[in-house]
C-alpha cells in the first residue's frame, strides 16, 4: 500500500510537470524524495531492512520529506522562513550568540581551571561550549554549577549572566530580528503579488476593449467572459453577469476601475469590495434590515433558553423529553418555522438553478430543516 501510494504521487508530480513544461525546483526534489522512497521500499522486499546500513529504515525517515514535497503551503511558509533566516541582521545575531557562548566558555575555561568544576564540565574549550549550549536549552541547569557553587556562592554569578544575557537578551532580540524580517518578505511578496495580478488585469482590459466598440468593455464583452469563467453558458450566469454589469458600470461601459474590482470578485468571492454604486438602500429598508436580524437573534436566544429549561426538566423529573408545557413546543415551532421559511426565500432568490450551482451549505440547511420540520 506505501509503495502504491508514492508512485501515485510519483506519477502526478512527473505527469503535471509535463503538463506544465516546467520542472521547478520542488518538483525535482519531490521526485528525488519519492523515488528514493519507492526504492527503499522496493529493496525491503528482498532483503528486510531496505537499503543499506541496515540499521536505518530510510522510509519512516523520508515521510516528513514527502509531505513537504507534496504540500505547497508549507513550501511557501519554507520559502519565506528561509528568505528571512538569511537576512542580514539575523546573520549578525546569530554570529553574534554564537561569538558570546564561545567567548563566555573561555572565560569558564579561566575561572575554574584547576577545580572540580573544571575537570567535570569545563576542561577544554570544546567541553566548555558543549555544557554552555546545554545549559542555553536550560537542559542542565543547575546541575552544571552547583559543584564550583557549593564551594563558592559567587559561582552563580557566572551561570545567571549567562542565562540572562544569552537567552533572555540575544535570543529574544533573535527571535524579534526573524519574526521582523519574516514580516517584511510576505509583505515584499505580497506586493509583488499584487502588481502582477494588476499588470495581468490591465492586459486583459486592453485586450477586451478592443473587442468592444466603446471605451470600456461593453455589456455583451463582459457576459461573454463571465459564462467563460464559469463554464457555463446558462441564462443563470447570463442574468448574474448583467446584474454585475449594472452596479459596476454607467450603463455604457465598464472602466477600468471596475474592471479591477469585477475581476478581484471572481477571483476571490469572499473579498469585500467597495462599489460606487448607483442603487442605493432607502432609510426603511436598512431600518428593516436591521429589524429583522433582531429579531433572528432573539428567536435564536429564546430557543436556547427554552432548550436549557428543557434539559433542567428532564435531568431533575427524569420524564421524557418530549413531555413539556405548550408554551416551550410553541417557542420551538416558532423558531424552526422561521428557520425554514428563510431556508425557502433563499432557494427562490436564487431560482433553483443557483441554489443548486451554490456550495453544500444550501443541502445542509435545506436537510437540516426538513429534519427540524419532521421532529416538530
Amino acid at each position: 500500500l506505501q509503495m502504491l501510494l508514492l508512485a501515485v504521487f510519483l506519477v502526478h508530480e512527473v505527469a503535471l510537470g509535463q503538463a506544465l513544461w516546467k520542472f521547478s525546483g520542488w518538483t525535482r526534489f519531490c521526485i528525488l524524495v519519492l523515488s528514493f522512497a519507492i526504492l527503499d521500499n522496493a529493496m525491503a522486499c528482498f532483503n528486510g531492512y531496505g537499503l543499506p546500513p541496515s540499521n536505518i529504515y530510510w522510509s519512516p525517515l523520508l515521510r516528513p520529506l514527502v509531505f513537504l514535497s507534496l504540500d505547497r503551503s508549507v513550501q511557501k511558509f519554507v520559502h519565506q522562513a528561509a528568505v528571512a533566516i538569511s537576512n542580514k541582521n539575523v546573520r549578525d545575531l546569530v554570529i553574534m550568540q554564537l561569538i558570546f557562548i564561545v567567548l563566555w566558555g573561555w572565560l569558564g575555561l579561566l575561572l575554574f581551571a584547576r577545580t572540580k568544576e573544571g575537570d567535570a564540565y569545563f576542561d577544554d574549550l570544546e567541553h566548555s561550549i558543549r555544557n554552555l549550549f546545554i545549559m542555553f536549552t536550560s537542559a542542565n541547569y543547575p546541575d552544571v554549577m552547583m559543584l564550583e557553587y557549593s564551594r563558592s556562592r559567587w559561582a552563580f554569578f557566572y551561570f545567571a549572566f549567562f542565562l540572562v544575557l544569552s537567552l533572555f537578551v540575544l535570543f529574544n532580540v533573535l527571535l524579534a530580528a526573524m519574526y521582523s524580517a519574516y514580516k517584511s518578505t510576505v509583505k515584499e511578496q505580497y506586493r509583488v503579488r499584487v502588481e502582477r495580478f494588476a499588470m495581468s488585469l490591465n492586459l486583459i482590459y486592453d485586450s477586451l476593449r478592443l473587442s468592444s466598440e466603446c471605451s470600456g468593455i461593453s455589456g455583451s464583452v463582459w457576459r461573454e467572459v463571465f459564462c467563460a469563467y464559469c463554464h457555463d453558458d446558462s441564462q443563470w450566469n447570463r442574468d448574474r453577469a448583467s446584474i454585475l454589469f449594472h452596479f459596476a458600470s454607467n450603463g455604457s461601459a465598464l472602466e477600468r476601475e471596475n474592471w479591477h474590482r469585477l475581476a478581484s470578485l471572481l477571483v476571490n468571492p469572499d473579498v469585500t469590495i467597495q462599489w460606487h454604486a448607483t442603487f442605493t438602500p432607502s432609510r426603511r429598508m436598512r431600518l428593516a434590515e436591521e429589524v429583522l436580524c433582531y429579531v433572528v437573534d432573539a428567536l435564536v436566544l429564546a430557543d436556547l433558553a427554552v432548550t436549557a429549561l428543557r434539559t433542567r426538566a428532564l435531568l431533575q423529573e427524569h420524564g421524557d423529553a418530549w413531555h413539556n408545557p405548550l408554551l416551550h413546543r410553541a417557542v420551538h415551532s416558532l423558531c424552526s418555522v422561521v428557520y425554514i421559511v428563510e431556508v425557502l426565500v433563499r432557494a427562490l432568490a436564487l431560482r433553483g438553478h443557483g441554489f443548486r450551482r451554490e456550495a453544500y451549505r444550501n443541502f445542509v440547511d435545506f436537510a437540516t430543516a426538513a429534519g427540524i420540520a419532521g421532529l416538530q
